[in-house]
């Protein structure tokens, strides 16, 4: 025993280490193995301190992790449940840029796509580790793939689940990976977006990713790319597998797949085409509902007078059409049959000029937008009953003459000021002598001008209808001339009978209150007869959020002194499109053409 001892006291002064290493949790083996490496070479209290700031080494950085851990368990947004943070990472990531791929005056697809940036997505993933596992259990965001990295492409598909994907092709060579993984995946690509590579030589046989087999395809877009000069020659795409395809964009591309698009429903194009070659592409869609011709196309009408012929589609409900220039807008009209007076017809004048400024404004009017483009033979049965004018101001950038009935309607908009020299847009256009009713926002000098010119063309109007005259510059003035037009007898035309005095409607944005904004008061001021005819002539109308007390007391007698009838409307009021439905703004098929795409599966 006590030779044991002694030993025993030896065998522990001789390796200090072993039990340092079993008491501080450190790597055993790995101290073990350096003790015994410094054993030889380091004094024994060398050998302790070098143990020992290990030990502290291990600890600090244990607390640290401890800390980081618990304060970010303490954070608001990390005691979310998981179904909320999933809610705020899908309005995080953003869908896919194509600025920087495609090339000409467009540069995104035309419709609003749902191809994912998968950096945002992997970003979320390096935050912490419970955004990570949630990142990681939501299927939605791992949907995206494009011809990038390899590695991070098949990560995206081991998570994919059973979602359809969403492909962007853009690489200038072919890429052997992917194109094992679109011909693998083909049926599941649900939303495929391809932008052309320099140097393909306008060979679209000789392109992979236009050459595989994706038979659910919804959703296809075809833009050039930034660097390609190419001119491409008509072709099959997709194996002539596009029964499923619904939404087609061709952006600065001059050419038509050869495919037919049984049910293709919505069709955008961007840049330079053949009239006859978007004529003859047409009838391969027959259940086209939505064609949007959009900023920077140029229909080429040099083929146009060899005897094309007209092209029916009576499911065609909106057509939107920005051509540049515009000389082509008046054979594309003519030789496009659709079910007009059921359609909404959106024509941006983007070629319009400013002769004079104001106040005596003055526009060039091209040509193609006063040779009639629609016939009053084809509203007939439904006439546009109803005017919407919109003048541009700095919080609305289009300026728009828009014409409904119960059905559709015609728009024209530019960027241009509102001038006299509009008139003649709609006298070409639309049987002014059928409306009842006219709606002005933000009138001035301009507008009253306009609206003139246009009276004197519509013999039946009932109602004038002027929204927010209060935030105008020159209120009294405005209310003036407009009060004072309707008043004056006039007649339609010479030896004809006088015009019927309509109706004047005045929109307010607020309370109908002298005491509170000063465009309102100025408005009431004019209205009571401050500056009018003395005389109880039109019936007025007059619509408010409120009408207070002190309205009834002192402001509507002054009315019923001035007018044959007053009559008010309480309730919530706003821009044109929110004041009374159906009007332009609150009718979807007249809203920005984006939103035509909103609500498509």
């Amino acid at each position: 025993m006590p030779t044991a001892g002694k030993n025993e006291v030896h065998e522990v002064r001789s390796n200090p280490l072993s039990r340092c290493s079993s008491l501080t949790g450190v790597n055993g083996p790995a101290m073990a193995n350096s003790s015994s490496q410094m054993s030889g070479s380091l004094p024994i209290k060398d050998q302790f301190a070098s143990v020992i700031k290990a030990f502290q080494e291990q600890v600090i950085n244990e607390t640290i992790r401890f800390i980081l851990r618990y304060t970010n368990s303490r954070r608001s947004v990390n005691r979310l449940p998981p179904e909320i943070l999933r809610l705020v990472f899908l309005q995080y990531v953003q869908t896919t840029d194509f600025a920087g791929l495609a090339s000409g005056k467009v540069k995104d697809v035309g419709w609003p796509h749902t191809h994912l940036r998968i950096g945002d997505v992997l970003l979320l993933t390096h935050v912490c580790k419970r955004w990570r596992e949630v990142v990681h259990d939501l299927p939605g965001l791992w949907t995206s793939i494009r011809d990038a990295h390899a590695r991070e492409t098949r990560e995206i598909l081991s998570r994919v689940k059973d979602l359809p994907l969403k492909v962007l092709v853009s690489a200038g060579k072919r890429s052997d990976w992917f194109w094992d993984i679109c011909m693998e995946c083909g049926s599941s690509i649900q939303e495929l977006h391809w932008v052309s590579a320099k140097n393909n030589g306008g060979d679209l046989a000789s392109i992979p990713a236009l050459d595989i087999k994706a038979p659910n395809v919804e959703r296809l877009s075809l833009s050039r790319g930034a660097s390609d000069q190419a001119r491409y020659r008509s072709a099959s795409v997709l194996r002539g597998a596009t029964a499923n395809v619904k939404v087609l964009s061709l952006n600065g591309i001059n050419w038509f797949p050869s495919n037919h698009f049984q049910a293709l429903t919505h069709l955008v194009l961007s840049g330079s085409v053949p009239l006859n070659d978007l004529l003859a592409f047409m009838p391969r869609c027959p259940n086209l509902q939505t064609l949007v011709l959009r900023s920077g196309v140029a229909l080429s009408t040099t083929e146009a007078l060899l005897g094309a012929n007209h092209v029916r589609h009576p499911q065609l409900r909106r057509l939107s059409v920005d051509l540049d220039p515009c000389r082509s807008l008046p054979a594309l009209m003519s030789r496009l049959d659709f079910n007009r007076p059921a359609a909404a017809v959106d024509i941006v004048m983007s070629t319009l000029k400013v002769q004079a400024a104001p106040p005596f404004s003055r526009v060039d009017i091209p040509d193609c937008f006063t040779d009639p483009l629609f016939s009053p033979s084809d509203y007939i049965d439904k006439p546009l009953t109803r005017l919407y004018i919109t003048q541009s101001s700095k919080n609305r950038k289009w300026s728009s003459l828009v014409a409904l009935n119960d059905t559709g309607g015609i728009r024209f908009k530019s960027v241009v000021p509102l001038a006299f020299d509009h008139a003649m847009i709609l006298n070409h256009n639309v049987a002014l002598n059928q409306v009842t009713e006219i709606w002005l926002e933000a009138i001035d000098e301009a507008m009253f001008q306009l609206f003139v010119a246009l009276r004197q063309e519509m013999p039946a109007l009932q109602t004038l209808n002027i929204v927010h005259p209060e935030r105008v510059a020159a209120v009294r003035m405005t209310i003036t001339m407009f009060v004072q037009t309707l008043r004056m007898p006039r007649a339609a035309h010479a030896r004809s009978t006088p015009l019927p005095t309509p109706t004047l409607r005045i929109v307010l944005g607020g309370a109908a209150s002298v005491d509170g904004d000063k465009g309102t008061y100025e408005v009431l001021r004019e209205l009571c007869g401050f500056s009018l005819f003395r005389e109880k002539k039109n019936r007025l109308v007059l619509r408010a959020t409120e009408f207070p007390p002190e309205f009834y007391e002192s402001v509507l007698p002054a009315l019923n002194d001035n007018w044959e009838s007053v009559v008010t409307e309480g309730g919530a009021v706003g821009e044109v499109g929110v004041v009374v439905p159906p009007v332009v703004g609150a009718d979807p098929a007249f809203s920005s053409w984006e939103g035509w795409f909103g609500g498509h599966d």
